[in-house]
């Protein structure tokens, strides 16, 4: 018998060509839950701890439903967690996203543009540039 597919994302990486080892990004028991109407909890991501040192390329795999867009999105700040941290090299990201969001790149697997978000909000999304707040 086949055995069943673990919903957890698996966390792939290779040593890129950088001379860079400077900051790392540090996922200590994330988990990220979703309140239902009904007052339940759905459960996104569960307990993921990694790290990631300078230089080095990873990517999150896993089946759909297995919460690697969710934990992108927490890891990014754009989204917070539920519990558990997220440091990039150092600083909280959504304790202190300014100093955190420079040292993180990410390239998405597809154009994931929001239809629903303004221009300014897609470019507070995907840069590290400071823009202004409004």
């Amino acid at each position: 018998m086949p055995k069943a597919l673990s919903r957890k994302p698996r966390v792939e990486r290779h040593r890129a060509n950088s001379m860079s080892n400077a900051g790392h990004l540090e996922v200590t028991h994330l988990t990220k839950q979703y309140l239902l109407p009904d007052g339940g909890r759905q459960v996104a991501v569960s307990d993921v701890s990694f790290t990631v040192s300078g230089g080095e390329c990873f990517g999150l795999l896993g089946p759909n439903g297995a919460g690697k867009s969710t934990a992108i999105h927490c890891i990014s700040g754009f989204h917070p967690a539920t519990s558990g941290t997220v440091r990039l090299p150092g600083h909280d990201v959504h304790a202190d996203p300014r100093r955190a969001r420079p040292a993180l790149g990410i390239c998405s697997q597809d154009d994931t543009l929001d239809g629903d978000f303004r221009v300014l909000d897609q470019l507070a999304r995907y840069t590290t540039c400071p823009l202004p707040i409004r």
